[in-house]
C-alpha cells in the first residue's frame, strides 16, 4: 500500500476532482467540453488510484513473491487510458445528416486583446459589423467591420482598424443598426454611466455625431421613420433625429435596457429595474399610451405581430446567472390597449426577444429549454431540452427558396448551435464551437441567419459572436460564419 503521505495526497485530489464534477453539474457545464473533458481523464486516474489504495489498506493484501504486483501507476494510467478512449468514442464526429453546418471562416480579435462579443453581428451588404467588449482591468469597446465573405477586416473602414472613438468607446453590449448609409450603436455595460448613442458613416467608419446620456446604452438602436430610438438605463428612453442627431423627445422614469420596437407609430418597451412594467408610447411624441405593471423584470426586446399583438419576455436573474428562485414568463398583450391576452410561465428568465411567426411564439430561457407556444392562446406546442442555459435570442429563418424548409437557430451559452424544426422541435443539426475551437466558449450573441441567391442555388449562412476561453483562462472575442451544406 502507498505510504501515509501518498494516501493523504490521493484523498485530497479525490475530493478536488469530485468538487470539479459537482461544479460542472450544478452550473450545467458539459463534462464533454474540451477543458472539463481533459481534467476528467486525470480525475478518473486519481479515483482509480484511491480505490486501489482503499482495497490494499482495507484487505491488508500481500502479493506472493512469484506473482507480479499491479503498480499504483499502472492502475491509474490504465484507468486514464480507458477513460480517454471512451470519451474519444463519445465525442467522435457522427455521420452527417441531410444537412450539416460547416465553418466558412472565423475572426478572432488579435492578441493581446481579451474580452468577449455579446453584441449581435449586423450583416449589411458585403460587410459584417461586430462590436466587442475588450480589456479586463480597464474595459473598453471596439467596433469591427469585416468582409462578409472572408471574415477579414475591411481596409476601407477606418483604415482597416476598429472604431473606438479615439479610445473613448466604452465596452459594447448594444448591437449595431444600419439605415440609409449610417450606422448606429450604443455603448456601455450595466455598471457604466454617461454613455453615448453613436452615428457613423457605415462605409468609412467616420463618426458623424453622438448623443450623450446619463445612463448606459445597453439597448440596441431602433430606426423607424427617420428617427432613432434607444434605451438609456436609468435615463429612460431617447428619440433622436436620424440624420442630425437632434434629441426630439426623452421619456424619463423607467429603467430601459431592452431594445424598443416601433410598429404603426407606437413604441413598445419594458423596465427591468425599479418598477417592473411594460409600456407603449406614441412614437412621434413620446407620450404614454399605456403601461402595465408586471411581477418580473422586463429586459427582453418585445416582439410585435401583424395582427396587433405584442409578446414580452420577463424573468429574474441575468444573462450569466439565475436568481435564487428562478422564474420567467411570456406575456401576450393587445398592442392597442395593453390588455393581457395570455401568459405562459417557464422555469427561468426570458431575457432575449422571442421569435414569432403567424402561428407560434418561440422563446429560450436559462432553464436550458426552447419553448414553442401557440400565438392564439399561449398553449404549449412543444418543448426542447438543450445542453445549457440559453441567453441569446432565437433566429427564425423561413426561406421558401431553401428547400421550402424554415429553421429555428439557437445559440446555447456553453457552445452548441442548434437548428430545430419550428413545427416539431426536432434537431436538424448541431455545431459544437468547443470542438472546433478547442476552447471553452460562452455564447451570448444572438445568431443572424442570411439566405442569399447564388449561381448554384440559395445559400444560407449563420453569423454569431463568441467568447473563447483557453486552458490558461485567457478569453478571445471571436465571430463565426457557418454555412448549411448537404
Amino acid at each position: 500500500p502507498p505510504r501515509r503521505i501518498e494516501q493523504i495526497v490521493l484523498g485530497l485530489l479525490t475530493l478536488a476532482g469530485a468538487g470539479m464534477v459537482g461544479y460542472c453539474l450544478v452550473s450545467r457545464q458539459s463534462l464533454l467540453a474540451p477543458l472539463p473533458r481533459s481534467m476528467l481523464v486525470i480525475w478518473v486516474g486519481v479515483w482509480a488510484g484511491m480505490l486501489y489504495t482503499l482495497y490494499l489498506v482495507g484487505t491488508g493484501r500481500r502479493w506472493p513473491a512469484d506473482r507480479p504486483i499491479p503498480s499504483m501507476e499502472g492502475i491509474m494510467l490504465g484507468a486514464m487510458a480507458l477513460t480517454s478512449a471512451g470519451l474519444t468514442a463519445a465525442t467522435w464526429p457522427r455521420p452527417a445528416g441531410p444537412v450539416r453546418a460547416e465553418v466558412v471562416w472565423t475572426f478572432e480579435v488579435p492578441r493581446p486583446e481579451q474580452g468577449r462579443i455579446v453584441s449581435t453581428p449586423l450583416v449589411e451588404g458585403g460587410r459584417l459589423y461586430a462590436a466587442a467588449a475588450l480589456g479586463s482591468g480597464f474595459p473598453y469597446g471596439a467596433l469591427y467591420c469585416l468582409d462578409r465573405e472572408t471574415g477579414r477586416p475591411r481596409a476601407d473602414f477606418n483604415r482597416g482598424r476598429p472604431f473606438d472613438d479615439g479610445g473613448d468607446l466604452k465596452q459594447v453590449f448594444s448591437s449595431p443598426c444600419a439605415a440609409d448609409g449610417r450606422l448606429y450603436l450604443g455603448e456601455g455595460f450595466h455598471q457604466d454611466s454617461f454613455c453615448k448613442l453613436y452615428c457613423l458613416d457605415a462605409a468609412t467608419g467616420q463618426k458623424l455625431w453622438h448623443v450623450p446620456t446619463k445612463g448606459h446604452t445597453e439597448s440596441s438602436p431602433c430606426v423607424a421613420d427617420g428617427k432613432v430610438y434607444i434605451g438609456a438605463g436609468d435615463d429612460g428612453l431617447y428619440c433622436v433625429e436620424a440624420v442630425r442627431g437632434k434629441v426630439l423627445w426623452h421619456f424619463e422614469g423607467p429603467h430601459v435596457d431592452c431594445t424598443p420596437v416601433v410598429v404603426d407609430g407606437r413604441l413598445y418597451g419594458g423596465s427591468g429595474y425599479g418598477t417592473y412594467e411594460v409600456f407603449c408610447l406614441d412614437a412621434r411624441t413620446g407620450n404614454l399610451v399605456w403601461r402595465v405593471p408586471v411581477d418580473l423584470p422586463a429586459f427582453a426586446t418585445p416582439a410585435a405581430t401583424p395582427d396587433g399583438r405584442v409578446v414580452f419576455g420577463i424573468g429574474n436573474g441575468n444573462l450569466l446567472a439565475s436568481a435564487g428562485t428562478p422564474a420567467g414568463a411570456l406575456l401576450c398583450l393587445d398592442g392597442r390597449t395593453g390588455a393581457l391576452l395570455w401568459r405562459f410561465d417557464v422555469g427561468d428568465g426570458v431575457h432575449r426577444q422571442p421569435a414569432v411567426d403567424d402561428r407560434h411564439v418561440y422563446c429560450v430561457t436559462r432553464d436550458c429549454h426552447c419553448y414553442c407556444v401557440r400565438l392564439a392562446d399561449g398553449a404549449l406546442v412543444w418543448k426542447k431540452e438543450l445542453n445549457s442555459p440559453v441567453a441569446a435570442a432565437p433566429a427564425l429563418a423561413r426561406s421558401p427558396q431553401h428547400d421550402g424548409r424554415p429553421g429555428l437557430y439557437i445559440a446555447a451559452s456553453r457552445g452548441t448551435i442548434y437548428c430545430l424544426d419550428p413545427d416539431t422541435g426536432a434537431v436538424r443539426w448541431t455545431f459544437d464551437v468547443a470542438e472546433h475551437s478547442q476552447a471553452q466558449p460562452l455564447l451570448l450573441s444572438s445568431p443572424i441567419v442570411v439566405t442569399d441567391p447564388t449561381g448554384s442555388g440559395p445559400r444560407r449562412r449563420i453569423y454569431f459572436g463568441a467568447e473563447l476561453v483557453n486552458p490558461l483562462l485567457e478569453s478571445t472575442p471571436a465571430v463565426y460564419c457557418l454555412e448549411e451544406r448537404p
